[in-house]
């Protein structure tokens, strides 16, 4: 694909996958087995989509009230669900059900048969299973409702998470741009770009040693007196006002747990009434207070928000939990389960990048254990508030690495001391750090994390994790090698291409600009500028 008047195109790969017009090459390679579990998985989405069509499968989560399924439907779904924790986390669970499966779900009181739903525990059931044989309603129903909630629930939180002021939104997506040719598919597949986060705490008392923000202790939180709600309202009005509808998809917690803060309800309440819904909840504490814990699921249910999450740290916790809450109740909680002897695949930053796991060092991890992909949990692209210290944050997510250990870039920083305050900062940034275009005294200058290599109709720019192949016509030849160069500006680059080849400076700009677009210049640059020959400094 090109582009006339200079205008790149701009080409992305899977450098893993080969490309995207490389699917039927890369079929061909694997091997027949391989076949069978590609074809397995395409029966099992054909049949879901029948299975809607005739009402025996069920969307929930476009429900008012999902609940309104009944019983019948919902319980099965909830026991499996609870049956595929317990087989993630548990190694002598996992070997129990091998030898028995009836006798190995007999203590956790299932009502579900584990042979009906092998395809979900048995990795190898896929390559085994006879073409004709017919798949269990409830395997179709819980896939359905993963599917849901993973992935159509996601792409369309990701889809609402889009500012509404226009500076920030232009800058929102150029964040969102870089961060896909920056960071693995691993990451991207989970990663929202949530326009803001708040904190109601300093520190965490979780200390999870897995901590992808290395967070510190708790040291204080935001009491819910008189003069502090009002400030929350302010500033979530304030935020409101630059995030618009996106604003339903901030959450207010960071380095920090929800339920370290005794007001935490208090808090999303007020939320709710400013958003039209209360945030979603990530939290490591569903056991530090039992009956808190059955009280916020019940009050998440009534106000329809079911995207909550806990973190599960140890097995004792989790059978723990599995004790404490029926498999009904955690049914729209999803369980972020991190014990020691679980199989889930961890990012490398923060804490569990300076660590590994415990008693082994950060680089002996494989993608099956826990310290594992070089990556981000950072989820904000946008503001960090904490409440106690009074400050506001610009942040992005980018690959954890020493300059950015915590997988995110700090673009400012700053204290308010009202809500007045708080919003002036907020358009001082929109204003100084949100452009909306090239300008002729900018350096340009390409990610220093993109490998640049001419190509006789244009240049390739490498990450680590995908590779952008750009077109250049007509009048912008040698653009990408000046860029390149990261010396010269805006303006001295489109006099010298008029000076050379003639090019109408308007389209080398029109060029810049698309780069800017796509994510691929440097933004934090020094302000050292050269030019070529005796150029004067442009304004």
């Amino acid at each position: 694909m090109k582009r006339r008047c200079g205008s790149p195109a701009l080409h992305y790969y899977d450098k893993i996958n080969g490309g995207r017009g490389s699917r039927t090459a890369v079929l061909k390679t694997i091997n027949t087995m391989n076949f069978r579990v590609i074809d397995y998985g395409n029966r099992v989405l054909n049949e879901i989509d029948h299975a809607k069509a005739s009402g025996a499968v069920r969307i929930l989560f476009g429900l008012s009230d999902p609940h309104a399924a009944g019983a019948e439907y919902l319980r099965p779904l909830a026991h499996i669900k609870r049956f595929l924790e317990r087989w993630l986390a548990d190694p002598s669970f996992r070997e129990a059900v091998q030898l028995d499966p009836q006798a190995a779900i007999r203590p956790l009181d299932l009502s579900i048969d584990p042979q009906e739903i092998r395809s979900l525990w048995d990795a190898g059931f896929a390559a085994t299973a006879e073409p004709s044989a017919p798949i269990p309603l409830n395997v179709l129903r819980y896939r359905s409702f993963l599917l849901e909630r993973r992935v159509q629930q996601l792409e369309q939180i990701r889809k609402e998470c889009e500012p509404v002021h226009p500076r920030f939104r232009l800058w929102w997506r150029r964040q969102v741009a870089r961060a896909q040719t920056q960071l693995s598919r691993f990451c991207l597949d989970s990663l929202i770009h949530v326009p803001f986060a708040l904190e109601l705490s300093v520190g965490c008392s979780g200390q999870c040693w897995f901590c992808s923000l290395n967070a510190p202790p708790l040291s204080a939180s935001f009491p819910a007196t008189r003069e502090n709600l009002q400030l929350w309202r302010d500033i979530l009005l304030a935020l409101r006002e630059i995030c618009g509808a996106a604003t339903r998809h901030g959450f207010c917690y960071w380095a920090t747990d929800p339920f370290d803060n005794p007001d935490y309800e208090k808090f999303i309440d007020e939320y709710r009434q400013i958003a039209g819904v209360p945030p979603k909840t990530t939290t490591a504490l569903p056991l530090q207070n039992p009956a808190r814990t059955h009280s916020f699921l019940e009050a998440a249910r009534q106000s329809g928000c079911l995207f909550n999450r806990f973190t599960i740290r140890t097995l004792a916790e989790l059978r723990q939990l599995h004790d404490q809450f029926t498999p009904e109740e955690l049914l729209f909680t999803e369980l972020i389960i991190q014990n020691r002897e679980g199989s889930q695949v961890k990012t490398r930053s923060g804490r569990a990048a300076a660590k590994g796991r415990p008693g082994q060092p950060a680089t002996s991890a494989t993608p099956q254990g826990d310290v594992a992909i070089p990556g981000t949990t950072a989820c904000v692209t946008g503001f960090l508030v904490n409440m106690v210290e009074r400050s506001l944050r610009l942040v992005s997510p980018c690959e954890a690495n020493d300059q950015h250990p915590l997988g995110y870039i700090e673009h400012a920083r700053a204290f308010f001391r009202d809500a007045q305050d708080f919003r002036g900062i907020l358009g001082q940034w929109i204003d100084a750090s949100m452009r909306t275009s090239v300008d002729g005294g900018d350096r340009m200058a390409f990610r220093p994390d993109l490998a640049f290599t001419p190509l006789p109709q244009g240049f390739q720019l490498n990450s680590p994790h995908a590779s952008l192949a750009i077109n250049e016509t007509g009048t912008v030849q040698g653009l990408g090698r000046l860029v390149s160069e990261g010396r010269h500006t805006a303006a001295a680059i489109a006099g010298h291409l008029g000076r050379e080849a003639g090019a109408d400076p308007a389209v080398v700009f029109h060029s810049l600009n698309a780069f800017l677009e796509q994510g691929i210049l440097d933004e934090a640059i020094d302000p050292d500028i050269s030019r070529f020959g005796n150029e004067q400094k442009e304004s």
